[in-house]
């Protein structure tokens, strides 16, 4: 385990990704609070990374499962770790969030409360959709369909026909099975499947693997993706096919995500942000909700500052909570999913430092 934790922490690379991802998530949740005109440069911004957003968060999800993945003796264990982990914060947030809207807002309906607890509700649709997610590769791995390339190959395309078989065949009121409002957001888990199974494989066959004519190609691809994205805002193209999981968004959404997993970005202010983009990630929209209502209270016209002021309390307070969350065990477990402090604690120590110097006395 020990082994395991380094290899993460070291990794600067997946960290700094992270951020991305979280960084997209947080930048779109903020346009869409402030309801930006079409025309405005901060909207046209975020609108070509629609095909990247969710899929690469999903596939680094996949890519940090894959160092240590679910064995046959105890997958109990695991589907127990991933039910405090995600179903636990998952709930706790989504009724305070409930309970803060419908406070804020007016239309406080407890009735209406155990439904918002098994069906998306705001950004909880992808905590619902991951956990079914796990289950199914849970049952991948027992049956080892992706034990090997081509067993992974097989089960990888598989999962894009369901997902695109929902999107093209299946008959649905709703363009997105993100959106959708299916029990435990199965419809969502359709969409997020195919680029877990990716992040798996990227870790297990690809990863930093590829050669540079084979980036040049997924790097056009991704250029192509934000293209043809904005080209469909301006031309209002309602096919579905270039919806995020239609085939050519699915495709797109592939080859953006491979894209990045395989070049070496690295940077310190990202990796810090990846670090928390899970408590960022529960938390910011109900942090923007929060500090737009006290400027509401206190009677202050933002004005053009409302976007900065939205972003960077969505990044930085969410951290400032998770450490206070972080002091006690109830809290730690209720907010956060976890039942120990931050290893990065252990960092500081000097016995900690010798261990880590002596890992890296070890790797060449």
């Amino acid at each position: 385990m020990l082994k395991i934790f380094i290899q993460v922490m070291k990794n600067k690379h997946i960290e700094t990704v992270r951020g991305i991802a979280i960084l997209l998530v947080v930048l779109f949740h903020v346009c869409q609070y402030l309801r930006l005109e079409q025309a405005s440069v901060l909207r046209q911004f975020h609108i070509p990374f629609d095909y990247l957003r969710m899929p690469l968060f999903t596939v680094i999800s996949g890519f940090v499962y894959s160092l240590r993945p679910v064995q046959k003796n105890n997958w109990r264990l695991f589907l127990a770790k991933k039910i405090r982990r995600i179903l636990i914060p998952g709930i706790t947030w989504a009724a305070t969030f409930f309970a803060a809207s419908g406070y804020f807002y007016s239309y406080l309906n407890w009735h209406l409360l155990p439904e918002a607890l098994y069906r998306p509700y705001f950004q909880f649709w992808f905590l619902h959709a991951l956990l079914v997610v796990f289950v199914l590769v849970m049952l991948f791995e027992i049956l080892q369909c992706i034990k090997n390339v081509v067993c992974w190959t097989i089960t990888f395309c598989l999962s894009l026909l369901v997902s695109t078989f929902f999107v093209h065949v299946w008959p649905k009121n709703t363009t997105l099975p993100l959106v959708n409002e299916s029990f435990f957001s199965w419809t969502g888990a359709l969409y997020l499947l195919p680029f877990f199974l990716l992040g798996i494989g990227i870790q297990r066959f690809f990863y930093l693997k590829l050669k540079q004519a084979q980036i040049n190609v997924l790097l056009l691809l991704f250029l192509a993706g934000a293209l043809v994205r904005e080209y469909k805002v301006y031309q209002g193209i309602h096919s579905s096919f270039f919806f995020r999981d239609g085939g050519v968004g699915m495709l797109m959404g592939v080859a953006s995500t491979f894209f990045i997993m395989n070049i070496k970005i690295r940077n310190p202010p990202l990796a810090i942000i990846g670090k928390f983009a899970y408590p960022i990630f529960l938390m910011h929209i109900l942090v923007q909700v929060c500090i737009d209502e006290f400027f509401k209270a206190m009677e202050v016209q933002a004005g053009g500052f409302m976007f900065p002021v939205l972003l960077t309390g969505s990044l930085f307070l969410p951290v400032i909570f998770a450490h206070l969350f972080d002091q006690t065990l109830f809290t730690r477990l209720l907010f956060l999913g976890r039942r120990r402090k931050e290893l990065k604690i252990l960092k500081r120590s000097p016995v900690w430092c010798n261990v880590l110097k002596a890992h890296e006395q070890k790797v060449p």
